[in-house]
């Protein structure tokens, strides 16, 4: 349905509102990984960019099997921040296996 309010509706704060409530109510992972995208470009509605928050939900969805949010989430393990400013130390070869062990399930 965000799909739609997104895409045909052209109404993406509906669509947003839709992703963030079937995320966290749901805990649908597509779902999350569109909440991290609009959430990390800027695009929320109501909401600052915010890398942080939206690595967040990348882990999230990764965690309930969506593998793309995996790889971006595995993207920002390189890029520090305040909120994690050690972040970068984890993106190691040895913690690989703990950030996609659901993308072999």
């Amino acid at each position: 349905m965000g799909d739609y309010m997104a895409g045909i509706k052209r109404d993406p704060a509906s669509a947003f509102r839709l992703y963030l409530e079937n995320c966290e109510q749901r805990r649908h992972a597509h779902s999350c990984h569109k909440v991290a995208g609009y959430i990390g470009e800027g695009e929320a509605p109501d909401r600052e960019k915010d890398v942080d928050v939206a690595y967040d939900y990348f882990r999230r969805a990764c965690d309930h099997g969506f593998a793309m949010s995996c790889f971006r989430a595995a993207q920002l393990d390189f890029v520090p921040s305040e909120k994690y400013p050690r972040r970068k130390g984890r993106a190691k070869p040895e913690n690989a296996p703990a950030l996609f062990k659901r993308v072999r399930a």
